[in-house]
């Protein structure tokens, strides 16, 4: 009787591996597969719709914020000055769920946040971003900050037009923290400026970005960070400040470049401003073979730049005169070409250099042609 039941069993096993070798495991493989995308992917790209607000934490909308969705090698994004947005992501149908990407939302380089995202297929799925508001800096006012945990960035936002001035001031007494400080214009990730003291420990810190030229109407940011993210203070504070200017030099930036040159009028003093850092003033006036111009320069005493004069023909770029003096502290800077003979017809430039950040006495210049 034992012996029937083990003939039955060996006899059962044997069939089934009849069964199974006449159909390959590969075939199996095949046959489960395409039951599992037929349920799951039904060979068709997914498409999420993902829509939303972007709002500032203020509650006010975030205008022209960017909105990036990201899945696998996907990025999307969308804008709109309103502050809604609405992205559609896709994926190849192989794509195994679940669907995790990341949602950011970009306004500038001190306010933007990114946040985890479950995407669901053939599904439209809404998010509220939040963005933190930058806290407004006021022009001239000294605002007192710390960098107190390894990593921290502090931000401040002010507004400017084109044409005026900003200087930024950073100053700290002896303290671990090496500052590093940047100014950016909204929407760049390119600094306009920036400066660091390595070795805060050495001495007190003065960072000072000199008169720079605003040239675009828009918000701005300031940046104050540790250099090596890793030395901290809650003890010594720096002190930042941001000051907003007109600017006195009208002609910025116009004259900057020699194709903007203003035209003289001979033996007509003007007086001009080398306003900002890497200001450059161009002039020019017309005169003739057989003539001579005489320029003539000069600046008050004052403790802030000295000045250089040149003097170019109208094809050349090699100065065929000029004069300089890098230091008006302790005497008037005056300077006299005499009589520079023209030898060919043309327009002749004259351009004005200043030695140091900026200054805000003016100079006197005077071109005569005879």
């Amino acid at each position: 009787m034992k012996m029937y039941r083990y003939s039955m069993y060996l006899a059962l096993v044997l069939s089934l591996f009849g069964v199974i070798s006449f159909f390959p495991l590969t075939g199996c493989r095949f046959l489960f597969e395409d039951l599992y995308y037929s349920e799951s992917n039904d060979s068709e790209d997914g498409v999420c719709t993902v829509t939303g607000t972007v709002t500032f934490d203020d509650g006010t909308p975030a205008g022209g914020a960017i909105v990036s969705v990201y899945y696998t090698q996907n990025l999307e994004t969308s804008t709109d000055t309103s502050g809604t947005f609405s992205v559609e992501v896709t994926w190849p149908y192989y794509k195994d769920p679940p669907y995790e990407g990341v949602i950011s939302a970009y306004y500038s380089e001190a306010e933007q946040v990114s946040q985890a995202l479950t995407l669901q297929k053939n599904k439209t799925i809404s998010v509220d971003i939040t963005i933190p508001r930058v806290g407004v800096i006021e022009s001239g006012i000294v605002q007192e900050g710390y960098i107190q945990e390894s990593g921290e960035t502090d931000w401040y936002k002010f507004s400017a037009l084109a044409g005026e001035m900003v200087e930024v001031t950073l100053q700290q007494h002896v303290s671990p923290v090496d500052p590093e400080v940047a100014l950016y214009q909204s929407g760049s990730t390119t600094a306009l400026w920036s400066e660091s003291d390595r070795d805060g420990q050495d001495a007190p810190t003065e960072l000072n970005s000199g008169n720079l030229l605003i040239e675009a109407d828009g918000d701005y940011y300031v940046r104050v960070k540790d250099y090596g993210d890793n030395d901290t203070s809650a003890v010594t504070p720096y002190l930042l400040t941001v000051s907003v200017m007109n600017n006195p030099d009208l002609a910025e930036p116009v004259n900057n470049e020699r194709d903007g040159a203003i035209e003289l009028t001979s033996g007509s003093p003007r007086q001009g401003h080398i306003a900002t850092v890497n200001d450059v003033d161009w002039y020019k006036i017309d005169a003739y073979a057989g003539q001579a111009v005489r320029v003539e320069a000069s600046l008050p005493q004052n403790n802030e730049l000295g000045l250089k004069v040149e003097i170019y023909e109208q094809y050349s770029t090699s100065r065929f005169w000029y004069d300089y003096d890098s230091n008006a502290e302790t005497a008037p800077i005056s300077f006299d070409s005499g009589q520079q003979l023209i030898s060919t017809d043309g327009t002749y430039y004259i351009r004005v250099v200043g030695y140091g950040h900026t200054m805000t006495v003016p100079y006197t210049l005077k071109v005569t042609v005879n």
